[in-house]
């Protein structure tokens, strides 16, 4: 009897066994069909990268450090690719620098129920895009924002919306195969800001050396736990006209959920760790990311005080 129901327990075991395989090859086949439905989307949608460079690309964060950078971001802008990010269109650097290319990955762009912090950088964006921008300007959304965004509103024939993929790798794959993807522009590292998503496009360009102003990335510096247990911060840009109040941090564009003191920091360690992720992608390349951020948080690329 004993015999019997180990026999049986086998037979349970190879029929589970069987069935988790078949379920791995059906998910496996999926995945595959959705990476054969998406590569000529995000083919069409990107083939215009091909003529930017074949020179320098030139990276504009957000950060407070950018105001220090303006001379010697006035003086490599020449013969560069500008890529400026989420809500500095507007701003009298944009306008100053007009860059080829407008990298955005903050949701709220493509929420119409987005918070209040929100509404006047997405106004004054829409203004800049209708009234101010007399060059040919292309703006890079996650394909999430296909469907609607804020930009759609926009009524200038010089601006121009692309869409890129923000699907994830999975973990069991290779490094190869990660690579592969990624030049594949089917997926990408975890975007867990514009500056992720703006370097994996940059490194999509014929352009060979990427140089990066802006990633101050002092984040935990500007952080505090309030009495009633909420995180706040101060989310300082060089374009800011006033000194910044400290808000609750949110982590989705309706602003209805907190991060926690935990969830915040285990963010930020998933970000670096993605820009080492970044840098090794560039270096299968042969590409080099530079960064000129002075007091930089990031440790992954080359950095120089000079360009």
């Amino acid at each position: 009897m004993a015999a019997l129901d180990r026999l049986e327990g086998a037979g349970l075991r190879l029929s589970q066994g069987i069935a988790t395989f078949l379920e791995a090859r059906l998910h496996a086949r999926a995945r595959r069909r959705r990476r054969e439905d998406l590569w000529p989307l995000v083919a069409r949608e990107l083939a215009f990268l091909e003529q930017v460079g074949p020179g320098r690309i030139v990276v504009i964060g957000n950060g407070p450090s950018i105001s220090r950078d303006l001379e010697t971001i006035r003086r490599v802008q020449q013969g560069s690719t500008i890529i400026t990010v989420n809500d500095s269109i507007g701003t009298n650097l944009f306008n100053e620098l007009r860059p080829r290319l407008h990298v955005v990955a903050d949701p709220s762009y493509w929420n119409p129920n987005a918070g209040a912090t929100t509404a006047d950088p997405i106004a004054k964006s829409l203004r800049c895009l209708n009234d101010d921008i007399d060059w040919d300007l292309h703006i890079l959304l996650p394909l999430a924002a296909k469907s609607w965004n804020h930009f759609q509103k926009h009524t200038n024939p010089l601006v121009h919306l692309h869409y890129y993929s923000t699907a994830p790798v999975r973990d069991i794959c290779s490094e190869q195969e990660r690579f592969h993807f990624y030049t594949q522009r089917l997926c990408m590292p975890p975007v867990q800001n514009v500056m992720i998503a703006s370097l994996i496009i940059a490194l999509w360009t014929p352009a060979t050396t990427v140089l990066v102003f802006g990633v101050d990335h002092s984040f935990h510096q500007n952080v505090v736990v309030g009495v009633d247990n909420r995180l706040y911060w101060k989310n300082a840009h060089y374009y800011d006209e006033a000194e910044i109040a400290a808000t609750p941090l949110y982590m989705d564009p309706e602003e209805t959920t907190l991060f926690t003191v935990s969830e915040f920091f285990s963010g930020i360690g998933v970000t670096f760790r993605t820009y080492q992720e970044v840098r090794k992608y560039a270096d299968s390349l042969g590409k080099k990311v530079v960064n000129l951020t002075p007091g930089s948080f990031i440790d992954a690329f080359v950095r120089s005080e000079e360009p």
